[in-house]
């Protein structure tokens, strides 16, 4: 009976992954089916429980994390430029507005790696031509973009610590943004690329899921910080150190 139970043969020729349970075919199923869900008009609501339920752990090894992130940000992609996109649930489905710029946040992930590299780009450029790309504190356009930058990064800082968060993992997470678009979100940009001009196929990475437990075998929640990342060697640090190097350069010849 288990062995039945797990082969899944039992779902041959039912609606189950198209219509019923989790929807199938996708890296982040469990957008898709939420995607699905409120497209088809129903309403989702939250079950905050005491204690919490349905908690894991995320990988806390650089590799295994970028990883991840490139798995999600490919079935991101996935989603947002197939028939399931949520532009399109708004316009020809049930999808509501604000429904559909939540999603767009997320699956936008991949979207941004380009325009971040290029970004990327013009420090070292910009060093290595006596150039500059932003205003000087004399021009009267820098107060915009100045405030504009503090307002972001002090509302950003703000949320952080009202989760609790100290300002070292604030500014870890937000230097570990900008190896994630370099390196996960660009990777999981040319995967989807390649797959749609037909070079390629979209292979499903497992992660491995780690938790840091005690000496007494408990969590050990007091030993863990959730700011630090560690980072080992893998090919998908190969965009993150070619630019390092490049700004090295660029500031050794400047």
């Amino acid at each position: 009976m288990a062995k039945q139970v797990g082969d899944c043969n039992y779902e041959a020729g039912t609606c189950w992954g198209q219509e019923i349970g989790w929807v199938y075919g996708s890296m982040t199923e469990d957008i898709l089916t939420g995607l699905r869900i409120h497209a088809a008009g129903w309403e989702s609501a939250l079950l905050d429980t005491e204690p919490p339920a349905f908690l894991g752990c995320a990988p806390t090894g650089g590799p295994a994390s970028l990883t991840q992130f490139k798995r999600w940000a490919t079935g991101l992609l996935e989603i947002l430029i197939s028939q399931n996109s949520p532009i399109l649930g708004t316009i020809f489905r049930r999808l509501q507005l604000r429904q559909c710029l939540a999603y767009l946040i997320v699956e936008a992930w991949p979207v941004r790696a380009p325009f971040e590299l290029c970004y990327a780009l013009l420090g070292p450029f910009c060093l290595l031509t006596n150039q500059s790309f932003l205003p000087t504190a004399s021009d009267e356009g820098f107060r915009i973009p100045a405030a504009l930058f503090l307002t972001y990064h002090i509302y950003h800082l703000m949320e952080y610590k009202e989760c609790g968060l100290s300002v070292r993992a604030w500014w870890n997470n937000h230097r570990m943004q900008r190896i994630t678009s370099a390196s996960a979100w660009l990777l999981a940009f040319l995967t989807v690329i390649l797959k749609t001009l037909g070079l390629s196929e979209t292979v499903f990475e497992v992660t491995r899921k780690e938790s840091s437990t005690s000496s007494d075998g408990g969590a050990g929640t007091d030993e863990a910080d959730p700011g630090l990342f560690t980072f080992d060697s893998a090919p998908v640090f190969i965009p993150v150190t070619v630019l390092s190097m490049l700004n090295i350069v660029a500031l050794a010849v400047a």
